[in-house]
Order: structure tokens, then sequence, then C-alpha cells
């Protein structure tokens, strides 16, 4: 391969597709919204889930540094950090207070409802409590943790960007 020549690979290819479709929608509506879930795991690290939270923390990069390439074309990147949402996955964690999911659901029809003039680059959301770990520190030894699912979700806007 030559120097400075970027591979096209499948997923290159598709998210090429879909920066053009989301250029149009920002043509038409004037602006067109990405919206990635990550977590609060990885805005502060927790004991237990080192790897879990880099990977949420590198979503955020992704947000912030697509909207710096794609905000000229009318598309908006925004990552909510939600901290442990009251779901059934989330039932192993007794901490008092967790959002519901309905909450995260609020926070995308927010983004959903700012004018074209408007840019929030992140919402973190907690729980009505004081942030604390995830785990209780009995629960930190990683076979004794249960399987985390995929996506949960949380609550208490954060910062709100250009507004």
């Amino acid at each position: 391969m030559r120097a400075g020549r970027v591979p096209r690979g499948p997923l290159v290819r598709l998210v090429s597709h879909s920066l053009t479709a989301l250029e149009k929608a920002g043509n038409e509506l004037g602006k067109a919204l990405v919206v990635v879930i990550s977590s609060m795991v990885g805005v502060e690290p927790q004991p237990g889930v080192v790897p879990y939270g880099m990977s949420k923390a590198a979503q955020r990069a992704l947000c912030a540094g697509a909207h710096l390439e794609c905000a000229q074309r009318g598309i908006q990147f925004t990552a909510i950090s939600p901290a442990l949402v009251d779901t059934p996955g989330a039932a192993w964690s007794a901490a008092d207070g967790k959002p519901a999911a309905e909450d995260v659901a609020q926070a995308v029809r927010f983004l959903l409802s700012t004018s074209t003039n408007c840019y929030v680059p992140e919402l973190q959301l907690r729980g009505a409590g004081p942030f604390r770990a995830v785990l209780p520190q009995e629960q930190l030894f990683v076979n004794a943790m249960p399987r985390i699912p995929r996506r949960t979700a949380s609550v208490g806007l954060s910062r709100l960007g250009n507004c």
C-alpha cells in the first residue's frame, strides 16, 4: 500500500455512505444528529471494568473528533454518558437512585429538539444520589461480577454546549 492511502474496507465504505445520507439530511433539515450512548465509566473509571471504560472513553473521543470533521457539513455528534440505569440488566446492583431507561430516551428527545444553532457535545446522566463506584468494594473481583449488558442507561444532565 502506498503511503498516505487510506484502506477502503467495509467499515470505511459504510461510514462514507452514512455520512453522505447524513449530509443530505443536514442540508434538508438544518442539521443531522448522531447520538452515541456511551457510559459514565468512560468519564470516571471504575475498578474491575477498566477495558469497558476504555471503550466508552473512545466513543466519547470519536464523537468529539467526528464533530470537528463533520460540523461544516451540518452533521453533529453527541455522546450520552449515563451512569448505571434502572433496568432488569442492572438488577445485580443494589445502588439507590438509578435513573430509569426513559431518562436516556428523554435525553435523546431533548437533543432532537434543539435548534440548528445549538450544539451539545455531551450529556452526562447520573442518578439523583451522589456518584459512587458501580461495584461495592467486596465485589471488585472480576469472577464475582455478573455479566453487564452492553447497553444500560441513567440520568442527570451535565454539560450543555454552545446553547
